[in-house]
Parts: C-alpha cells; structure tokens; sequence
C-alpha cells in the first residue's frame, strides 16, 4: 500500500473515532456561484458552463446564475428544468459576488456547505 494510500485510511479511521458518524453522511452539498457579465457572448459561455457541470457524477450542489440580467445571458426555462436532478438552478440577476459575500440579507441565497465560484465560460472537468 502506497504512503497515500496509508495515509487515507490513517485519516479515514481518525475521522470515524472523532466524530463517530457513518462515512456516507459526509454528503456534503456544494453552492455553486456562475458570474455572467452582459457580454455579447454571455448566454454562450453560460451554457458552456452548465453543460459542464451536467457531466458530473457528484449531483450534490445547487447552481446559483448571478449578474446575468439586463441584455446579458438569458437563463431559459427548459434549460433550468434540466438541472432538477441537482439541488437546483436558480437565477439572480441583480446579485453580483461581492453582494453575496457581504450583504446579510443574500445569505437567504445559496444554502451548500461550501460556495464555489466559477466564472461563465469556464469548463468544469468531470470527475
């Protein structure tokens, strides 16, 4: 067995005697965060984005579409129903990064364990 190998185990066997829970709820759930400017080629490179979180085999996170309003991406209707068997897509037009990470009132917004920013265009490799 390699040295990683070792150590995983090592790390699993602590983790169980720590916190005494079942490995399988370590389930945790990902917010993830797609920043969309008002490009011309926004709704493009959102797509690009989304088709690669589509390939994933992990289905637990949500996708929040933030700053895409006014001209820019155009979230469609049949394009979020594709994404019901994740946590969810939503769209938030008026709300940018910096308001998410500062305004108490967008903490309502995202409800993962973790938030995860990835900008539109961007490809997401599958795991």
């Amino acid at each position: 067995m390699s040295d990683y190998q070792q150590w995983q185990h090592r790390r699993r066997d602590f983790r169980l005697a720590e916190y005494r829970i079942d490995p399988c709820v370590w389930n945790f759930m990902f917010s993830l965060c797609i920043e969309v400017d008002d490009g011309a080629d926004a709704s493009a490179r959102l797509l690009r984005t989304l088709e690669s979180l589509r390939q994933q085999s992990f289905h637990n996170f949500e996708i929040l579409v933030l700053g895409a309003g006014h001209g820019g991406a155009n979230l469609e209707p049949r394009l979020a129903a594709g994404f019901m068997h994740f946590r969810g897509l939503f769209h938030e037009p008026a709300v940018k990064v910096s308001a998410l990470l500062n305004d108490a009132a967008a903490d309502r917004l995202w409800r993962g364990d973790y938030l995860m920013f990835i900008p539109a265009g961007a490809i997401v490799d599958a795991d």
